[in-house]
């Protein structure tokens, strides 16, 4: 009885491990190797600094963004990845497949939110060329999320 009742307790504790890690982690096909990172890289560093705006049917983020109906990626990139010099430890796009809701592109960088805004300049001193940028605290206190948030097509009423 005590072998049954501990198989469960590891097989609860390994679903939620497995429930909590993004998606590229799960599945090894999304994880990209480093040479489809290398090309892809310029690409979702200017989204994240909003400098340019990332379309998902581009042939060199195929491999990191495969088409979804939910137009929603988590992706883990390789380490010395970084926006704004700063150190990114996860990455998430969202682009609504009707554009009529614009598009969030989300980096996770390891280090306090001050620090990231003076590192991303938000300090009304930085101009964007695609939409808005903003830092809030990430899930512990040495992680902050820098969004860029782009306009969709909706029209206000």
């Amino acid at each position: 009885m005590k072998k049954l009742a501990a198989f469960a307790v590891a097989a609860l504790a390994c679903a939620s491990a497995m429930a909590q890690m993004p998606v590229p982690l799960l599945d090894n096909d999304a994880v990209a190797n480093p040479a489809q990172w290398k090309i892809a890289a310029p690409i979702v560093q200017a989204g994240l600094e909003c400098r340019q705006q990332i379309n998902p049917d581009n042939p060199a983020l195929r491999s990191l963004l495969p088409s979804n109906d939910a137009g929603q990626w988590e992706l883990v990139p390789p380490k010395g990845f970084a926006v704004f010099g700063l150190p990114v430890q996860s990455i998430t796009i969202y682009i609504d497949p009707d554009g009529e809701m614009g598009a969030s592109y989300t980096a996770s960088v390891a280090a306090p939110k001050a620090a990231a805004i003076k590192a991303a300049k938000l300090n009304g001193q930085r101009k964007t060329k695609i939409g808005s940028l903003m830092a809030e605290q990430g899930s512990r206190p040495s992680l902050t999320d820098i969004t860029c948030t782009v306009s969709g097509s909706r029209e206000t009423e």
